[in-house]
């Protein structure tokens, strides 16, 4: 140990970094107290990044520091330091996110959740971080519009997913941002391969649009429903059901046309 330590300062104050790093390695395979190994790991992990061109390794030295001391801050900072490397930044994201989720940091857990995100090439699991963005936006930072933003990609990469809208819905209701959901689940409608899906967004856009007092969007949002199925019966007595509540007579005489135009071509 005396001979690698002074072996440890030789190479060091020559900056000759390849043998300095093997003799950093055959410290760390010694019996050493945390402290000390922690040091030895993180200056490690630095001279292969700056020295050596190496951050991959250093990524695993700072890993196994923050394993064993979470609260570190300069392995932190330095991975921090390596979410700019593009080959590393999911991986490094990936390492703090957890580290940020502890400690509350909920902006910076909200940047590694969007790295990951952004990074992950399973559509359930990008759906899961982007959802989880949403929540951490809305619960913690209390910004409705960027768990808004985030929820809706969600639900842009899952369209079929009852519960990603209804998250959706429930944001848009506390934040008040009614017309905000109607651009947003319109412009996935409006892209839907899935009639029937597409059919059930418009649906649930016009009964959104009905209970706000916002006829003539419903009835257009119905009229979509139409242009899918001309002898869809339930958009036809909904709008049916909306003229009358409303008065719009005329508009409730174009419906009966509809109608007897239909059971006289099924006649």
């Amino acid at each position: 140990p005396d001979a690698l330590g002074a072996l440890d300062r030789l190479y060091r104050d020559e900056r000759d970094w390849e043998p300095y790093v093997e003799i950093l390695r055959a410290r760390i395979e010694l019996d050493n107290p945390e402290e000390e190994l922690i040091d030895l790991k993180y200056r490690l992990g630095t001279t292969l990044e700056k020295h050596l061109g190496d951050p991959a390794g250093a990524l695993e030295n700072y890993r196994e520091i923050l394993f064993l001391d979470q609260a570190n801050e300069p392995a932190r900072i330095a991975l921090e330091h390596l979410l700019e490397n593009p080959e590393l930044r999911a991986e490094t994201a990936s390492i703090l996110q957890e580290i940020y989720e502890t400690h509350g940091d909920w902006p910076k857990l909200v940047g590694a959740l969007e790295i990951l995100a952004e990074n992950e090439q399973e559509s359930g699991r990008r759906v899961a971080l982007l959802r989880k963005v949403g929540r951490v936006a809305a619960e913690n930072l209390e910004d409705l519009p960027k768990a808004i933003d985030a929820v809706a990609r969600a639900l842009r990469e899952d369209p079929t997913s009852g519960d990603t809208l209804a998250e959706l819905e429930q944001l848009a209701g506390h934040a008040g941002a009614w017309d905000k959901l109607g651009e947003i689940l319109s412009s996935i409608a409006e892209n839907l391969g899935d009639p029937q899906l597409a059919r059930a967004y418009w649906m649930r856009l016009a009964s959104i649009d009905e209970r706000l007092g916002k006829i003539d969007e419903a009835a257009q949002r119905y009229l979509k429903v139409l242009d899918i199925d001309p002898a869809d019966q339930e958009a036809l007595a909904a709008m049916d059901a909306l003229y009358r509540k409303t008065e719009r007579w005329d508009d409730l005489v174009g419906v009966y046309r509809r109608r007897i135009d239909l059971a006289e071509d099924t006649s």
